[in-house]
């Protein structure tokens, strides 16, 4: 939540800047500020000075956002609404993405190796960046292929990731 360029942070948050990089410039160099002017009233957030933005900022390895999105997808006995600062653990961050991964679906685009589908499951249609899938085929050329990765999530939930199918596009 670090930003020094006001028309870029007013582009991305339009929401709360409409598009004025004048706006957003109080914010640029102050993320707590930014995220508690930019989240809030949304998600499940309150008012500006609640600091529910910066509390419930993205956050975990599937970057929960919202105090909404954070009681969701909370694990079993977390609590993560009342204590966000859990989901910087791995255990829960992996627990909480793998909750979020299995409640909304994202199975079905991933096994059929659609990674825009997939990609749309987790950050929306606006998040479809190249740059990223690149990014993650270089580091499967790197070795990745063959490799499964398994979460011991301690719930019903088998959560695993085999890169084979980023590159053939095939299921597994």
């Amino acid at each position: 939540m670090y930003y020094t360029n006001a028309a870029r942070a007013a582009g991305i948050f339009w929401t709360a800047f409409g598009g004025v990089a004048s706006r957003a410039q109080p914010f640029m160099r102050r993320p707590e500020a930014l995220a508690n002017k930019v989240y809030a009233h949304r998600l499940g957030n309150g008012p500006e000075a609640s600091g529910d933005g910066w509390r419930y900022r993205g956050g975990g390895y599937i970057q929960l956002t919202g105090r909404t999105l954070y009681g969701t997808y909370s694990p079993s006995g977390v609590g993560l609404a009342a204590h966000p600062e859990l989901i910087e653990r791995p255990e829960v961050s992996a627990r909480a993405a793998a909750l979020y991964w299995t409640q909304r679906g994202c199975n079905g685009p991933a096994d059929r190796g659609d990674i825009d589908g997939t990609r749309r499951m987790v950050n929306g249609p606006t998040m479809l960046h190249n740059k990223s899938f690149h990014r993650a085929l270089d580091l499967v050329s790197r070795g990745v292929e063959n490799s499964w990765i398994r979460l011991d999530l301690g719930q019903d939930i088998d959560f695993r990731f085999h890169c084979r199918p980023l590159l053939s596009g095939s299921p597994r």
